[in-house]
């Protein structure tokens, strides 16, 4: 386990890595320019902020899971509440200015919804820099974004204990033309202390717990018919794997789980995914890799298939490809035209990363789907062109083609994964094995065919 001190020492670093992905996320999704510069490391409770962040401010509650453990908390002023989400809902700069120097909590309730989208890319940008750079790293989940001034409750403002000893890293941003303004993560001394390792057993857990746990809101509660309901979050969670092994083990890296089954959707031709990485299907995966009975309806039994089949026997080879400047736009088209549920990013000879059917739907805005539409604003349609490279799960996990049935399933049990790309020595992708493929396999006795998923043609955004 990695010493407490070390880890807030690695955080500290991540934490200037984090923001700039931030500043540089916002700069290319509006084509401004946004910087994020250190400007000072304290220690202290959450009241010792009142100076800096008086009577309005917005905060982004998080939750860690995995070598980092517990809640924290980043904090913006009042400029940036306003630069923010004026800059989200493109506002004229006049008016973010305006805003900056007489803005009111009436003026924030206006583009409410605006820092809740603001919250989902910050703690996207910072779980992508944790989960390439820090060890044993499990997600971070958006708990909720306030806005108001924050001193009236402070440890319902923060989601922190009023009296516990944080790390107080501040930064300055800047979204020019306008003036910087102040920004600060908020560590608790409990976050360091360590979580339980990322497991597929751990991710059962994970997933149950966050069964209970409540949608991103912020502060002002709906009111009437016009009120915007607030939609859940459904970003997918992907997770890095690690040693790269010859033959019939497995190379390195994790790619993101998801469910291949498809149903009608109002919005895009993406199916609701309703299971988590380690649910029914990985448990489903681990009892066939350990079972010697044999399936229902077959002689043959099942260990005796998982051993002999390998995974070129059973792989598809019509893979869909798209390149890292591609837009998630893009991928929709680029599935529904393989009828597919994964994406892979790159080429034949270097894969770069994967993307499925959850990583698009994290992607995109909720208020893309036609129940939100009265509110729909150019922001969430700006979603549509979120670049594959900032959806993508890398490195991948990968197979060789000699590997038996029964290592890939141990696999996909153990990492909780639901596709593998299949490659050859060199790197090169020969195909795809899903466990999709692998269960009409023992099901037909072995003599297996390609299970593409059935995409419904997509119904307009707008």
């Amino acid at each position: 386990m990695v010493e407490a001190a070390e880890l807030q020492s690695q955080t500290a670093g991540l934490t200037a890595e984090a923001f700039n992905a931030f500043a540089d996320d916002i700069a290319t999704m509006f084509d401004t320019t946004v910087r994020a510069e250190p400007v000072d490391v304290d220690q202290g409770p959450v009241t010792g902020l009142k100076s800096d962040y008086k009577k309005l401010a917005v905060v982004c509650q998080v939750r860690a899971e995995g070598a980092l453990n517990g809640p924290f908390a980043v904090v913006f002023d009042k400029e940036g509440l306003f630069t923010l989400a004026g800059t989200f809902v493109m506002q004229p700069d006049q008016i973010i200015a305006q805003n900056r120097r007489n803005g009111t909590e009436t003026e924030a309730a206006e583009i409410g919804d605006a820092l809740g989208e603001v919250g989902n890319l910050l703690v996207g940008s910072w779980d992508r820099v944790f989960r390439e750079e820090l060890p044993g790293h499990g997600h971070f989940k958006q708990m909720a974004t306030f806005y108001g001034n924050p001193w009236s409750d402070p440890a319902q403002s923060f989601g922190l204990a009023v009296d516990e000893p944080l790390d107080i890293l501040t930064f300055q941003l800047t979204v020019e033309p306008l003036p910087p303004f102040r920004g600060a993560a908020l560590y608790p001394a409990s976050l360091f202390e360590g979580g339980p390792a990322v497991t597929a057993e751990g991710e059962t857990a994970q997933a149950e717990d966050e069964q209970d746990q409540v949608p991103v809101e912020t502060n002002v509660e709906a009111g009437g018919e016009d009120a915007a309901p607030e939609p859940a979050d459904e970003a997918g969670v992907a997770e890095d794997g690690s040693d790269e092994t010859p033959a019939d083990q497995l190379d390195a890296t994790a790619a993101s789980p998801v469910d291949e089954r498809s149903s009608a959707d109002d919005e895009i031709a993406l199916p609701d995914v309703t299971e988590d990485a380690a649910g029914p299907v990985a448990e489903s995966i681990s009892r066939m890799a350990r079972s010697w009975a044999a399936l229902p309806g077959e002689d043959a039994p099942a260990a005796s298939l998982i051993h002999e089949l390998c995974v070129g026997d059973v792989m598809r080879k019509d893979v869909a490809w798209a390149t890292p400047e591609a837009t998630i736009e893009d991928l929709i088209a680029t599935m529904q035209r393989h009828d597919t549920g994964y994406v892979l990013i790159g080429g034949e000879t270097r894969l770069e990363g994967i993307v499925s059917k959850s990583d698009v739907r994290g992607a995109l805005s909720p208020y893309l789907r036609s129940m939100f539409v009265k509110w729909r604003s150019p922001m969430d349609i700006a979603t549509l062109q979120i670049k594959a490279k900032w959806a993508m799960n890398r490195p991948v996990r990968t197979v060789r083609p000699d590997a038996t049935l029964a290592v890939v399933m141990q696999a996909m049990s153990e990492h909780g994964g639901r596709c593998m790309p299949v490659v050859d020595e060199k790197g090169k992708v020969l195909g795809l094995v899903t466990v999709f493929e692998l269960f009409q396999a023992l099901l037909s006795g072995g003599q297996a065919t390609a299970s593409a998923g059935h995409t419904a043609p997509a119904a307009p955004l707008v």
